[in-house]
């Protein structure tokens, strides 16, 4: 889920990113 992350980050910087860790 790397490389999906890393789209994800750039689109959504807040704390969606906590969601997939």
């Amino acid at each position: 889920m790397e490389p999906e992350a890393n789209t994800l980050r750039k689109q959504k910087t807040t704390g969606d990113v906590h969601d997939l860790g």
